[in-house]
């Protein structure tokens, strides 16, 4: 099935940028679904409305960008919609598509 195989290549995606960085907290955002995969040290909650904020900003901002990665400061919506304050310090989206991004979020 091949939403089972998108599913294990995901997890292992970001189970292993966990390990390997000092990222906390790994999240999967799509234009339509929102945070579709989340993988953290911590249990982060909010409402359906910050999840539509949070991904839009996060989408326009990393689409914007030419290289398709960028930092977020702790003010930026997505940051301030989808991550825990103590988690907040350090935020980076890559872009995958024009409609999918990870955001690592880290304390350190």
């Amino acid at each position: 099935e091949a939403s089972a195989e998108y599913r294990d290549v995901v997890q292992w995606a970001a189970a292993s940028y966990i390990a390997l960085t000092p990222a906390s907290h790994m999240y999967l955002l799509e234009s339509d679904q929102g945070v579709v995969y989340r993988l953290g040290s911590t249990k982060v909650t909010y409402s359906n409305s910050d999840e539509k904020v949070g991904t839009k900003a996060a989408l326009k901002t990393v689409n914007n960008s030419k290289g398709g990665r960028v930092s977020l400061p702790s003010t930026h919506p997505a940051v301030t919609s989808l991550v825990n304050e103590e988690h907040g310090r350090c935020v980076v989206l890559q872009r995958i598509n024009e409609n999918q991004c990870w955001m690592m979020t880290s304390n350190q």
